[in-house]
C-alpha cells in the first residue's frame, strides 16, 4: 500500500523534451488523503525555467486514523507500514539520484524522497515507472509545466515560495 503512495507520489511527472531556461525558482505543492489514505503530501520543486532540477516530497501518514481504518492496533499499524515502507526502500536507495527516509514518532509516520534530476537516471525511472515520458521517447528533463498540470489535476495545489 505505502509502495502504491510512493509510486503515486512520484509518478505524477511527465517528462517532455522541449526546453527552456530562466531563474531558479521554488514551489510548493500540497496535498492531502492521498489513494484514500489520511496522510498529508508536500511537494517542494525547484525549477530553472521550464526543468524541474529537484524535487523534494514529504508524505506524512496518520498512523492512528489508519489503525482505525483498518480495524488494528496502533502498534501494528505502526509496525506493518514502517515495514512496507523499508521494503521499497531497498529498491528505491538503489537508484542515483534519489534519497529516501522514513520516521515514526509517535502516531505519525514521516517519509521523504528527494530526487535529484542532474544526478538521476531518467531512463531508469521511466522503467520503473517513477516518471511518465511522452510516448515511448527517451526522458530529457522533468518538465515543471507538466509536473504541475498532473499535480493540480490530483488535487495539489502549487504556490510559489517565497
Amino acid at each position: 500500500m505505502k509502495k502504491l503512495l510512493v509510486v503515486f507520489a512520484m509518478g505524477m511527472l511527465l517528462i517532455t523534451g522541449c526546453t527552456s531556461t530562466g531563474k531558479e525558482t521554488v514551489y510548493e505543492c500540497k496535498g492531502a488523503d492521498m489513494l484514500g489514505l489520511p496522510a498529508k503530501v508536500t511537494q517542494t520543486i525547484t525549477t530553472n525555467g521550464d526543468k524541474v532540477k529537484t524535487q523534494k516530497i514529504e508524505t506524512v501518514l496518520d498512523i492512528k486514523a489508519l489503525s482505525e481504518v483498518a480495524g488494528l492496533p496502533v502498534e501494528d499499524t505502526s509496525a506493518l507500514m514502517l515495514e512496507q515502507v523499508k521494503t521499497v526502500h531497498k529498491e528505491l536507495e538503489k537508484i542515483e539520484g534519489l534519497e529516501v527516509s522514513v520516521d515514526v514518532k509517535d502516531a505519525t509516520l514521516t517519509e521523504i524522497n528527494i530526487i535529484d534530476y542532474s544526478k538521476a537516471d531518467l531512463k531508469k525511472l521511466q522503467e520503473l515507472q517513477l516518471v511518465e515520458g511522452q510516448k515511448d521517447k527517451e526522458a530529457k528533463f522533468v518538465s515543471w509545466e507538466a509536473t504541475q498540470k498532473v499535480l493540480t489535476s490530483n488535487g495539489f495545489t502549487c504556490s510559489e515560495s517565497k
